[in-house]
């Protein structure tokens, strides 16, 4: 799982670099998202809620708005 939510921050990581500068993005389906990394468990050293709040903040806030600024 944790590769399947790399490959979604990296594919916006690539829109961002390509020039778009807004996504929009359901509600519900960022819930979906912030509960599945929470949940994925890369090292028992790591504390997986502290991993999905760090990549979280590494996806600018106007990918993370679902409503328009």
């Amino acid at each position: 799982m944790k590769e399947s939510l790399n490959a979604v921050i990296d594919e916006l990581k690539a829109l961002r670099k390509g020039g778009t500068d807004h996504v929009y993005v359901s509600d519900e389906a960022m819930r979906g998202l912030q509960a599945s990394l929470a949940s994925v468990n890369a090292s028992p050293a790591i504390d997986p809620k502290e991993e999905a709040a760090r990549a979280l903040a590494a996806i600018p806030d106007r990918i993370r708005s679902a409503s328009p600024e």
